[in-house]
């Protein structure tokens, strides 16, 4: 296998990479029988009318969670938990949103994402935030796989605006995407992909015929609040530890008070609320 995936007998060493390079898979953290479960999951939620397979249209499903009760399991699952953990360096984490990504069965070019980073879609008082994506097929050269910018983390939070102040939905500090540095992560499935939310990313559509979805949690530390951009019913939904009584980190180390549940945004209407 490539360096870049590693065995879960190996954290230590995937960790110091991941702090490196801003990226790194593993292997074996989740089972065949595991990413069947989630298979074959997708596929009910589909003929239930709760989620959709895009023949043509790239489909991205928010608050994946709910769409079955084995993908709030597999978000809490212990293995993946107190692998979180440790890359958070907390033992209090939750959710920040939860979505599948499915690439287009017949990709005329929707499946293109543009190189971006997370962080700036939603932005946090601190960095404290990852993406974990379950890879739930397999990828080969023509699927539309991840790509990512090694060490571009270490820009910080990158311009996704406009000339106009307008928000892009990508990035738009050109001189900060070195290409020729990117490195394409073609995933065999099962396979989970963590990356900072400061390293850039992007994929291009597929040109095969192939399933490519991709499910993925964006995980926080408790004290790491939202600032701007969407929220999700499942925003916020505690995953370990204790919430972290309206404490909030900012980047320079300040903690403050803030007004909500337990410090987490509220919602009055009831309507985005977190079931549990």
């Amino acid at each position: 296998m490539e360096k870049w995936i590693f065995k879960i007998k190996n954290t230590k060493e995937a960790l110091n990479f991941y702090n490196e390079n801003g990226y790194v898979g593993f292997s074996d953290l989740i089972s065949l029988n595991q990413n069947k479960i989630l298979c074959d999951a997708f596929d009910s939620a589909i003929n239930k009318g709760v989620i959709s397979q895009g023949y043509e249209d790239m489909i991205a499903i928010d608050d994946a969670v709910y769409a079955s009760d084995e993908f709030m399991s597999i978000t809490k699952n212990k293995k993946i938990v107190d692998l979180v953990k440790t890359f958070l360096n907390s033992e209090s984490i939750e959710l920040q949103h939860s979505k599948i990504n499915s690439k287009p069965i017949s990709d005329k070019g929707s499946g293109l994402i543009k190189w971006h980073q997370d962080y700036p879609f939603f932005p946090h008082t601190n960095h404290d935030l990852l993406a974990f994506g379950i890879h739930l097929d397999d990828e080969d050269e023509n699927s539309g796989s991840l790509r990512v910018i090694p060490g571009s983390h270490i820009n910080g939070p990158l311009s996704h605006c406009d000339e106009n102040g307008n928000f892009a939905g990508y990035c738009t500090e050109n001189n900060k995407i070195n290409e020729n540095k990117s490195k394409l992560l073609v995933c065999p499935d099962k396979t989970v992909t963590i990356h900072n939310c400061y390293t850039l990313h992007q994929s291009d559509p597929k040109t095969n015929n192939l399933k490519r979805r991709l499910f993925v949690n964006q995980y926080r530390t408790s004290d790491n609040a939202q600032l701007g951009g969407p929220i999700w019913k499942c925003t916020g939904i505690n995953i370990s530890g204790n919430k972290n009584k309206g404490k909030i980190r900012f980047m320079d180390g300040t903690v403050i008070e803030n007004r909500g549940n337990n410090g987490s945004l509220y919602d009055l209407f009831g309507k985005l609320a977190p079931t549990e």
